[in-house]
């Protein structure tokens, strides 16, 4: 088991919703997004999620989107 508080948990659920926005909005080379899906799929397996489970995103995930959207389309 690891040893991850919530708050832990919780950063790591941000930053993967985050990668996978930036991922999905980006232009990346080929090596680029392959290094992006290993290191999501590191970061679910230390939280205990399985690699592209859907969740509930938290108000906190949704607000940090929000600003990641605000900042690259203006």
């Amino acid at each position: 088991m690891n040893n991850l508080s919530p708050e832990d948990k919780n950063a790591i659920e941000n930053l993967i919703i985050l990668a996978r926005y930036v991922e999905d909005n980006s232009i990346f080379t080929k090596e680029d997004r392959a290094t992006t899906r290993r290191s999501i799929a590191r970061a679910e397996k230390l939280i205990g999620r399985q690699a592209g489970q859907d969740s509930e995103m938290d108000a906190a995930a949704q607000e940090a989107i929000e600003m990641v959207k605000s900042k690259f389309s203006s």
